[in-house]
């Protein structure tokens, strides 16, 4: 069961996962509560997204990015999605968008488009740099791989 909500220091995502048993009645895995307590100051952008299968099978989520790269994902089945989705284009002052008539596709619905939103940190330098002069690949040669003793 998951469940999301806005508050005054910023959005509330809690996943719940039942204990999971083998065949045998063996506990595989125990039940878990995770909360996860964004600050508005981390969250990047909010998105609504709607998949859909040829028609037939439609998916509704609420994506929250954060400035660090991770996203958290809530689907339309959670507590207070259809809340959360309601205030947040309240704050962002477009309309909500309808589940059911939405075509697919994403709508960012935070921040608005008036709105700068939190600015996400500078690009960290890149770890993968160019080939200097003594380490240039040769064409039509795989480069060369470590062995491991």
């Amino acid at each position: 069961m998951d469940r999301v909500e806005i508050t005054d220091e910023g959005v509330v995502v809690t996943r719940a996962s039942e204990a999971e048993f083998s065949v045998f009645g063996t506990q595989t895995r125990p039940a878990s509560t995770h909360v996860s307590s964004l600050p508005w100051e981390e969250i990047f952008r909010v998105t609504f997204q709607v998949s859909e299968i040829r028609g037939h099978w439609r998916w509704v989520s609420l994506v929250i990015d954060v400035v660090w790269g991770e996203y958290f994902e809530v689907h339309d089945d959670a507590d207070g999605f259809a809340e959360t989705v309601r205030e947040f284009c309240r704050l962002s002052g477009l309309p909500v968008p309808d589940p059911a008539t939405t075509p697919p596709g994403i709508v960012t619905i935070w921040p608005g488009p008036d709105d700068d939103g939190v600015s996400p940190p500078p690009a960290p330098p890149s770890v993968f740099r160019r080939p200097g002069p003594g380490r240039r690949r040769k064409s039509g040669r795989r480069p060369s791989r470590p062995r491991w003793r």
